[in-house]
């Protein structure tokens, strides 16, 4: 993996303005950017969340990643989505959608295409488990986001990004930094500067290997500022004197 720039992540500071100009933009630019900041989702995996895998009654989702290393596991919906989603599901109620559209958290808006989970083919090699060991034993099941059709009914990769970039521009964020991956880049690092376990991290975003979300821990300026006080609130040095 490559060296994550520091300078290609959002401050803290600068998120709050970036929600706000997307929940001025409407309820589907708010979901979306909130989603793909809260979420860490990839610009082509918000059109493969279904509903099924949110639940708004008790605040959590199951974020569907293309890289998903381990097996989907309901995370809870931090502010932005918990505010959003609600907002967002009121409207698309009254979209007049196929029911195969109207299933998926962001459906496209622009003629359906091929599906790009299963390639158009409607089915995938099934992923087997041996231990830590994961193979494909020559079987395969229908792709369970087109339901074996091979077509796409959620949102395409360009049609979120033109969104979400647009929030990024309106609300000031320069060139280098106002592309929709930013925003996965900044929760990783957010989270992880707020202490939270890797683990946790690694499988909100969907990540394959630990190592790729500590990558982002080596890259963060404040956490290396911050090392010597994590360790003396553990109490590491109390009782070391000179």
């Amino acid at each position: 993996m490559k060296d994550i720039e520091v300078q290609a992540v959002l401050e803290e500071m600068e998120i709050v303005p970036v929600m706000q100009v997307a929940r001025d933009r409407g309820p589907l630019a708010f979901a979306l950017t909130a989603w793909c900041y809260e979420f860490g989702a990839r610009i082509s995996e918000p059109g493969m969340q279904l509903w099924k895998d949110v639940d708004l009654r008790l605040g959590r989702a199951r974020p569907a990643h293309l890289k998903q290393g381990q097996k989907p596991v309901w995370h809870p919906l931090l502010p932005f989505c918990r505010e959003a989603l609600p907002a967002w599901q009121a409207m698309a109620v009254n979209l007049t959608l196929r029911p195969e559209a109207a299933r998926h958290l962001f459906p496209s808006k622009i003629r359906t295409g091929r599906c790009y989970v299963c390639k158009g083919i409607g089915e995938r090699e099934r992923l087997k488990r041996d231990g830590k060991r994961r193979y494909h034993d020559g079987t395969k099941t229908p792709c369970n986001l087109c339901d074996g059709t091979g077509v796409r009914w959620g949102m395409a990769a360009p049609e979120a990004y033109k969104i979400v970039h647009g929030v990024l521009v309106a609300a000031g964020i320069p060139n280098g930094r106002n592309h929709p991956h930013v925003l996965r880049h900044s929760i990783i690092t957010h989270l992880l500067n707020a202490g939270t376990a890797a683990k946790v991290i690694q499988d909100r975003v969907g990540h394959r290997s630990l190592e790729t979300t500590l990558a982002y821990a080596r890259t963060t300026e404040q956490a290396l500022a911050e090392l010597e006080g994590r360790l003396a609130s553990r109490g590491i040095y109390d009782t070391w004197r000179k």
